[in-house]
């Protein structure tokens, strides 16, 4: 909302950005003042670094304006729109892990006050050049310090009026969720973890995850969920990066993390996951693309995470899942469920066929529970013949039915270039979480569930413990 100027504050003595209410609000709808004076009140009640400071709002001669901190730096979309002139599909991904990381921290501030920000992009995104940069320089760039701007759409949760009073556009299509297009005044923190998701997909990509020639039409492929795996565009990220783009694009808002601070833990922890299966030379100046040093990245990341025999997430990875919704449990009320799943006398599998019909019935498992369950729960190989599924939002009748199916599918599948046909079924173990439980207590009452399984004779699912 309005025009933003460079200017210099008269008694500060400092560099400082200008944001004017434009004449026609401030003359047509005297309540616009009103909200102007209310924007700054509330941003400036907001600490954080990583939040565009807000130092003065005032009138002068029936001019009404904010008086902002001056960023001297580019928008995440400026370093974007450079790196892609170089040849580059978009930003590596520890460097839009670092802006998303930095930029979160300023939305959980805003969340922590119940502020739903509503217009998160790469160019509400502020990256400071590097201290030390002389003025008039453009010096390198500190990611880590890259700051969330323009609070212009803002509004308190719970309210129905936005902070600024403009309703002219309610968010920027390609980065805002259905339900916030459907009603802006009704979108809350999930809508903004949508947009923050949506942001990191653009600077990896190269582009908006939802694309279109009108608003409309951006808009109904968003309803529809049609965008190409973050996988397809930048084969070299990480499986948790990817994993996270793909939950918290969701358009379902339960399925994405509840908040700020729920979505700055997993950012964090895919930094980390990045950082441990990155032992190799770093990416020089920014410059994008070699395809040897991709390949060889997306091999470490690959080892890091992935189970490289199924494909799936490995223990490493169901671990750091597993964490990161008991977490985001302890804040919220919002449940989830973990299915421990083994494979019968996969021991005889091995002994009658060998090894490598052994590794081709775990692979044909995993496939089965990878293509069964939804795009946001989460699959790994706990280790041997054992699987882990998380399950996001979930009571523990619909757990039940999900293991059920996936029972039933992995009992009706086979191995047809055998005679008679190579065959497994499924233990199961489904375990809902509990208000106090750690990784080690879910698993251990899955585990013990598993177990109850095989007593009853095998290919079934418990979840309930004998008392």
């Amino acid at each position: 909302m309005g025009a933003v100027y460079y200017g210099v504050h008269p008694r500060l003595m400092v560099e400082v950005a200008v944001k004017v209410l434009p004449f026609h609000l401030a003359d047509s709808a005297p309540e616009m003042i009103q909200r102007t004076f209310s924007e700054a009140q509330t941003a400036a009640r907001v600490k954080s670094p990583h939040l565009v400071g807000v130092h003065d709002v005032n009138q002068e001669s029936g001019i009404y304006y904010l008086v902002m901190e001056f960023v001297r730096g580019k928008t995440a979309g400026g370093r974007l729109k450079a790196l892609k002139a170089t040849g580059a599909v978009g930003l590596p991904e520890a460097e839009a892990l670092d802006i998303c990381i930095a930029a979160t921290t300023g939305l959980a501030a805003a969340h922590k006050a119940n502020i739903i920000h509503r217009d998160i992009k790469p160019d509400n995104i502020l990256i400071p050049f590097a201290a030390g940069a002389p003025a008039g320089t453009h010096g390198p760039l500190d990611f880590s310090v890259a700051k969330l701007s323009d609070l212009g759409l803002a509004r308190r949760e719970g309210s129905d009026k936005s902070l600024t009073g403009t309703q002219a556009c309610m968010g920027t299509p390609g980065y805002m969720s259905f339900e916030q297009a459907q009603d802006a005044e009704k979108a809350g923190k999930p809508a903004d973890v949508f947009s923050m998701a949506a942001t990191l997909y653009a600077l990896l990509s190269g582009h908006a995850p939802f694309k279109g020639s009108s608003a409309t039409e951006i808009i109904l492929e968003t309803a529809q969920d049609r965008r190409q795996p973050i996988g397809e565009v930048r084969p070299d990220v990480s499986p948790a990066t990817g994993e996270l783009l793909n939950r918290c694009l969701a358009k379902d808002p339960t399925a994405r993390c509840v908040d700020g601070a729920a979505l700055l833990q997993e950012l964090k922890a895919c930094r980390a996951a990045l950082d441990a299966g990155k032992r190799t030379q770093t990416v020089s100046s920014g410059h994008y693309g070699k395809v040897a040093l991709e390949q060889q990245v997306a091999e470490f990341q690959k080892l890091s995470l992935l189970d490289t025999l199924t494909e799936v997430g490995n223990r490493r990875f169901g671990e750091s899942q597993l964490l990161a919704r008991l977490n985001e449990f302890q804040r919220t009320t919002v449940q989830f469920g973990v299915l421990f799943l083994d494979l019968d006398n996969f021991k005889a599998v091995n002994d009658t066929y060998g090894h490598e019909v052994g590794d081709r019935v775990l692979k044909m498992v995993a496939r089965i529970l990878a293509a069964n369950v939804r795009s946001f729960d989460q699959v790994s190989r706990w280790g041997g013949e054992e699987f882990l599924v998380i399950v996001t939002n979930v009571d523990l009748p619909r757990l039940c039915a999900i293991a059920e199916k996936l029972r039933l599918l992995v009992m009706s599948s086979q191995l047809t270039d055998f005679h008679p046909a190579v065959r497994t079924t499924l233990s199961i173990g489904a375990a809902i979480v509990a208000r106090d439980d750690t990784v080690e207590s879910i698993m251990a009452r899955a585990d013990k569930l598993l177990y109850q399984s095989k007593g009853k004779g095998r290919n079934c699912v418990t979840s309930v413990l004998p008392a």
